[in-house]
């Protein structure tokens, strides 16, 4: 589905209801109702609490008060109430309940020399009882230098714009990203010793309600830098660091292009009478659930529009919404997973920074970043992806792949800072031909 057309149904939806504050998620997808067959449809969650002034109501009032249907450019949606809930998904914690459908060891916890995708990763100096994924590799375009690529809240404690922070009162907290030491993995008794890098750059979070002229969130992205060595031996290969563990054979072994916007836009279909395909399965390689999409239990994209979810801002869980976003099942084939016959756990904690692939006729590309899942219950259903145009653009990132013949890697000890004074709402500064990239607020 082309993204403009989504844009338009959810920017439709949110002018012909009341109170758009208590909805956390609004989603463009297949209807939950099997009788349906797949029609498409707006799926919405709500909640009892407001996003912008935490002042609560019914939730049966604000469900009472949303259309059954309506109309955008012509086409009638049907509107459908979901009642979970949307969650970045770090891990501080085991889940030992993936074990549904995953069998065997999950080797992505391991500590991998020479690096590649899927594996356990964390920022050490600022969150070291936290773990993420290990998304790729990519080409820094600023620096023509290879970089690893995870989500925000894996490696940024707070990964707000400098704008959006208080720093009125001494008990708010100034903090910044600029040097904070990478380490693979973060299990159990690692620590600095497994430095891999150093953050690098991120784009950061616009709070939900904010009166900031920035824009709007459409990743969860971040990289850091990559050490040629370090004390566990050769951090990055030449010939390895571009694969994905479990996947090292896709495309012969050279690695992973981007999917173009095209490419994204044809994952999910609707023809002319409503009904919803699937068309495009996706392999995932993740720190806790391991290697997804190429056993019996496949992974496909079912939906695409807007969530909203709690980041850290100054110790203070604060909401963000991040648009152009698509969730994704496990089932055992498309139609199935169209029709809601899904398995639980096709992500969990821990897997965020993920990179998503999807074969398009033979060829594994990289088509998003997963940042984070849907629950019922308690229990992850769906996994929520960023899309990869949008990451590549915010990022200034490219393909690294056995085709890029010409790169280097960061020289960290010849880091630049420059600094502005007052909370910037800029989030890169060039000088001299050098772009800076905002990484926090500080005291000087």
């Amino acid at each position: 589905m082309i993204q403009r057309t989504i844009n338009n149904v959810i920017d439709t939806f949110y002018n012909v209801i009341e109170y758009p504050e208590y909805i956390t998620s609004v989603m463009v997808g297949p209807s939950e109702d099997q009788s349906k067959n797949g029609k498409i449809c707006v799926k919405v969650t709500v909640s009892d609490i407001s996003q912008t002034d935490n002042e609560t109501k019914d939730i049966d009032e604000i469900i009472g008060l949303l259309p059954s249907s309506f109309i955008s450019n012509g086409v009638s949606y049907d509107v459908e109430v979901r009642y979970g809930i949307h969650k970045s998904f770090t891990c501080q914690e085991d889940y030992p309940e993936f074990y549904y459908w995953q069998d065997g060891e999950v080797t992505n916890r391991n500590v991998h020399r020479p690096v590649k995708g899927g594996i356990s990763v964390t920022n050490y100096t600022d969150l070291s009882s936290s773990r993420g994924t290990f998304g790729f590799t990519a080409i820094d375009n600023d620096t023509n230098s290879v970089v690893g690529v995870t989500n925000v809240h894996v490696i940024i404690k707070d990964g707000f714009y400098a704008s959006e922070r208080d720093v009125s009162q001494p008990f708010y907290p100034v903090e910044n990203s600029a040097n904070a030491i990478i380490t693979q993995p973060n299990e159990v008794t690692q620590g600095f010793s497994y430095r891999i890098g150093e953050v690098k750059k991120y784009q950061p979070f616009i709070s939900l309600g904010s009166t900031s002229t920035v824009g709007v969130n459409k990743i969860d992205s971040a990289t850091f830098s990559l050490d040629l060595l370090n004390g566990q031996g050769d951090t990055i290969t030449s010939t390895e660091s571009y694969k994905q563990l479990g996947f090292e054979d896709f495309n012969s072994g050279n690695g992973f292009d981007f999917a173009t916007s095209e490419e994204i836009d044809s994952m999910i279909s609707v023809d002319s009478l409503g009904n919803m395909t699937t068309n495009n399965e996706l392999f995932i390689s993740s720190r806790t659930t391991g290697i997804k999409g190429n056993g019996d239990m496949k992974i496909f994209p079912v939906e695409q529009g807007t969530v909203t979810l709690q980041y850290n801002k100054q110790n203070i869980a604060t909401y963000v919404q991040i648009i152009e976003c698509f969730e994704f099942v496990a089932s055992t084939g498309a139609t199935d997973a169209i029709n809601g016959n899904t398995c639980p756990y096709p992500a969990a904690g821990g897997d965020s920074g993920s990179a998503i692939i999807a074969n398009f006729n033979g060829e594994y590309k990289i088509v998003g970043q997963l940042f984070a899942g849907y629950e019922e219950n308690g229990v992850p259903v769906k996994g929520v992806f960023c899309r990869i145009d949008n990451i590549a653009e915010l990022l200034n990132i490219s393909p690294w792949n056995s085709s890029v013949t010409s790169y280097n890697f960061s020289d960290t000890s010849q880091t630049e800072f420059h600094y502005v004074e007052g909370l910037s709402d800029q989030k890169t500064l060039t000088l001299s031909g050098k772009t800076f990239w905002q990484v926090g607020i500080d005291f000087i």
